[in-house]
């Protein structure tokens, strides 16, 4: 049996709808599983998360301060500023549910993924290398 033709692209719009959507959720989960190490350091060291309405920026800004006495940044000001677009992009996925997204606006952050989350990851590490020397002292 033959597809009539005005359906014999639908397989291939899926296909791209399905590239799309798993490329989104893979930006999507890099950011959120971030913010997960964030809220739990906020939690542990900051007194708690933000209590604004913008909490999810303003615990972003918070890991890139030097909370004197308490811990140093978390994550360089310059950290800071390339997660942003990830946690705008965050935000515009959770609430789309992936019904518009835009390869093409996608595009930088993918481009962008591998050097920012091996930064993330260095960061963050030496974050918690200072914890276990202040631990241990």
């Amino acid at each position: 049996m033959r597809l009539p033709q005005e359906y014999a692209s639908i397989p291939a719009q899926i296909d791209e709808w399905i590239r799309i959507r798993t490329k989104a959720s893979l930006l999507h989960d890099f950011y959120a599983g971030l913010e997960r190490v964030f809220a739990r350091i906020a939690q542990e060291l900051n007194g708690g998360i933000p209590n604004t309405e913008q909490w999810h920026r303003d615990l972003l800004k918070d890991m890139s301060h030097d909370l004197e006495g308490i811990r140093p940044p978390v994550i360089s000001k310059a950290l800071f500023g390339d997660l942003l677009p990830f946690l705008k992009f965050r935000h515009l996925f959770r609430n789309l549910y992936g019904l518009e997204l835009d390869s093409d606006k996608m595009s930088a952050l993918d481009r962008s993924l591998p050097a920012i989350s091996a930064r993330s990851f260095s960061e963050i590490r030496s974050f918690l290398e200072w914890m276990k020397a202040t631990a241990e002292e």
